[in-house]
């Protein structure tokens, strides 16, 4: 049987091991069962299984849509240009789908999906824009031509998602 590695981090509390895949799961659920004991009064994250990789993790309880489409957060943001409409694909990659980063024709690709929002012409701004968004310290660049959102607004910007009904 694969081992399966497991990560949980409550607030300071982390805990993090490695086992067969039934050890590994029944063993993180134990942990954490002892983790909501010892501190019952703490606002404990909801998990749940990455479909892609095959692994737990958390998902932001305040978040329960996983299946809204860049156009919806853009209906919902009004974006006023490419920069907002980089936001607003890095919110859909990250917060929604669930990647720790995009690369540039990720980002790309999926601005063109804000249907009402895209306009063609944004292709001329979009290196710059993105450029611009690094130094504004609104996106990280965590390779070249890769991206994600910077803790601040990662923040803001689940916050909005979690508004959309």
């Amino acid at each position: 049987m694969a081992n399966e590695r497991v990560k949980i981090k409550v607030g300071s509390v982390e805990v993090e091991f490695e086992g067969e895949g039934e050890f590994a799961r029944s063993g993180a659920l134990d942990i954490l069962k002892e983790v909501i004991r010892l501190a019952p009064d703490a606002s404990w994250p909801v998990f749940e299984r990455d479909r892609r990789a095959g692994t737990l993790g958390v998902v932001d309880a305040a978040t329960p849509n996983r299946d809204l489409t860049i156009a919806t957060i853009a209906a919902h943001f009004d974006p006023k240009g490419t920069q907002d409409l980089i936001q607003c694909a890095l919110a859909k990659l990250q917060i929604v789908d669930g990647a720790n980063q995009a690369t540039k024709d990720e980002i790309w690709e999926c601005i063109k999906g804000a249907t009402g929002y895209f306009k063609s012409s944004m292709n001329r701004n979009f290196p710059r824009d993105l450029g611009r968004m690094v130094k504004s310290k609104k996106v990280n660049e965590v390779a070249s031509g890769t991206y994600s959102l910077t803790a601040l607004t990662r923040k803001e910007l689940e916050a909005m998602v979690a508004d959309i009904g």
